[in-house]
């Protein structure tokens, strides 16, 4: 049950627009919903604010984004990776790697959630992995991160890791407001 609320929560995280908040880090954006008691946090690659980061609509990027509910003890990873070829839907190999500085954690298998072919030569994919809320602790705190989803693999860069720490962050902020 709580896979399907979280997985559930990525869909509307796909197609919805509305921000309520702005992480310092413009090509990540912060959004917080209360729903019945059960706060989701989401951490939402900015489409325009990448593109004019790396150079224009027909530029490749890969980008990780994150939605987050602390009360199932779930995390979703959601893997952004813009290429001139399909890559995450082509695979066969599903399994997930994700190196957090010298700690490996393995998964089984990704879900391709979303696919666009745009007027570009860019083919967006994105695939989700449902993890822990403690990996999700432990790779938002890491100092590298690198994720393979089957046999593509992203280094992730300085602006995205401190997004993901920025998100932790402020979980860890509202479940301790004490600290």
């Amino acid at each position: 049950m709580p896979q399907r609320m979280l997985l559930s929560t990525v869909f509307l995280f796909l197609i919805q627009v509305a921000v309520h908040g702005q992480a310092p880090y413009p090509t990540l954006a912060l959004s917080k919903d209360v729903d019945n008691g059960a706060t989701t946090y989401v951490l939402k690659p900015m489409a325009e604010e990448i593109q004019k980061k790396v150079g224009g609509p027909d530029r490749p990027y890969q980008i990780v984004g994150a939605v987050v509910r602390p009360t199932n003890k779930a995390a979703v990873l959601l893997f952004l990776n813009a290429q001139t070829d399909s890559q995450l839907f082509a695979q066969t190999d599903r399994s997930v790697v994700i190196t957090a500085d010298a700690i490996e954690f393995k998964y089984a298998k990704y879900e391709p959630a979303a696919k666009s072919e745009s007027e570009t030569l860019i083919k967006l994919e994105i695939g989700n992995v449902l993890i822990s809320f403690d990996d999700f602790r432990n790779i938002a705190a890491a100092k590298s991160v690198t994720l393979k989803f089957g046999k593509v693999s992203y280094v992730v860069d300085k602006e995205n890791l401190e997004s993901l720490r920025y998100l932790a962050t402020e979980i860890e902020r509202d479940l301790h407001p004490q600290l």
